[in-house]
């Protein structure tokens, strides 16, 4: 849920009013070619674990963890349906049953 509603800010998608412009990309403060422009610029650095658990710091880390093709979707509902494939691939990967 988190991950969509960050799709939303840096797409401004259906975007609540009060979060356009609340995360940065990139490619928007350099002029230079990056490897990645779709990443989030890093928030603010945090030292204490309930720093680490505001909206902002943990959506920018799990946007920035994601795979780079799964930034770049063009629509919504695409974004959904690769990102649970995604997550169901992932769950399947982590966990190894015995029989």
């Amino acid at each position: 849920m988190r991950l969509q509603l960050v799709y939303r800010i840096v797409n401004d998608y259906n975007c609540p009013r009060q979060l356009q412009g609340y995360f940065v990309l990139r490619s928007d403060l350099h002029s230079k070619v990056l490897r990645d422009n779709r990443e989030l610029h890093p928030s603010p650095r945090t030292k204490t674990a309930m720093g680490q658990s505001t909206f902002m710091y943990a959506a920018a880390k799990e946007w920035n963890d994601l795979p780079t093709d799964h930034r770049n979707y063009s629509s919504l509902k695409s974004f959904k349906t690769k990102l649970f494939k995604f997550f169901t691939d992932l769950d399947k990967t982590d966990h190894k049953c015995s029989v």
